[in-house]
């Protein structure tokens, strides 16, 4: 009786385990079902901006840029959440940023690392936030 016990309590141990992985899928409904979309960056090269000089100068008075590094783990982990959120919004303007060296991003602006959000207004930051949970919830509260 006891080892089933044990059996029992390791397999709920090992089910809650494998439960708390940190891979995010972002499912959509259609008239047929639940569907899945795997989002890559190259969906979003509309809204890529490659030169640093720019990056506070863009047409729009209200605008978002994200910084990533594709070598980035904290970037990869919330790559599905983050890009689902950006199509999710499409009254919202951002401008993804991919960076490989402090050279891709703008003077005037202090991104120290990725994933990194920055709110622009008028061609001045207004906010600044670094780290995926942070990024995250930054997100959250625009949306």
């Amino acid at each position: 009786m006891k080892n089933k016990l044990l059996v029992l309590v390791a397999l709920a141990t090992m089910l809650v385990l494998v439960g708390c992985g940190t891979t995010t899928t972002i499912a959509t409904t259609t008239g047929s079902g639940l569907t899945y979309h795997t989002y890559d960056y190259s969906e979003f090269s509309d809204m890529m901006l490659d030169d640093a000089s720019r990056q506070l100068s863009m047409p729009e008075v209200d605008y978002y840029l994200y910084y990533y590094s594709t070598t980035c783990t904290g970037c990869n982990e919330i790559k599905q959440e983050m890009l689902g959120m950006i199509a999710n919004l499409p009254d919202v303007t951002f401008y993804l940023v991919e960076t490989t060296s402090y050279a891709d991003v703008n003077e005037n602006i202090h991104v120290a690392h990725t994933p990194s959000l920055v709110h622009v207004v008028q061609g001045e930051v207004e906010l600044l936030v670094e780290g995926s949970s942070s990024v995250l919830a930054a997100m959250n509260d625009i949306g």
